[in-house]
């Protein structure tokens, strides 16, 4: 089947930033993400009690494959993890279940961004959240350029005499 660029879509989840982590130094936090069997990840943060991520993670699907993943309710999961810079040693935070029935459309940005709070989490004292948002953004058709009206010239008919 021949995919036009009309048709096809991007699913973005934009990670912003997190809060209420416990400050572990030497460590590093990170984001992956999985959808549609594809997994995509963020690249490492510094893991303070407060810190800024601004990663992108964007799928590209087709609208029926949208319009086919929203009435089965597939999920969009986000796994958090920490990762020792000396060692290596990489250790499960937690996870983010994010429903695609809730996407907006595209260009909201940090306007449409909400606080959601890290399921399953090792640390126990805190409740830790990342600041997220899940857009759909749908390609818009380019605009054909207007054409110039065309500039009416005066026929000449010649003139019919009665018979």
């Amino acid at each position: 089947w021949l995919v036009t660029m009309a048709d096809k879509c991007t699913i973005v989840v934009t990670v912003f930033q997190g809060r209420n982590f416990p400050s572990r130094p030497g460590w590093f936090f990170y984001v992956t993400g999985r959808f549609d069997s594809e997994e995509l990840a963020t690249e490492p943060s510094p893991h303070h009690a407060d810190f800024d991520v601004e990663y992108e993670l964007a799928w590209v699907t087709t609208r029926k494959g949208l319009q086919h993943h929203r009435t089965h309710r597939t999920p969009i999961k986000l796994q958090c993890f920490a990762v020792n810079e000396a060692s290596g040693a990489e250790q499960k935070v937690g996870f983010i279940m994010l429903d695609l029935r809730t996407a907006t459309a595209g260009g909201g940005g940090a306007a449409a961004a909400e606080w959601v709070t890290v399921s399953n989490t090792q640390y126990s004292k805190a409740r830790p959240d990342l600041k997220l948002s899940l857009e759909v953004e749908m390609p818009t058709s380019q605009p054909q350029p207007a054409a110039a009206p065309k500039q009416l010239s005066p026929k000449r008919t010649p003139l019919r005499r009665p018979r």
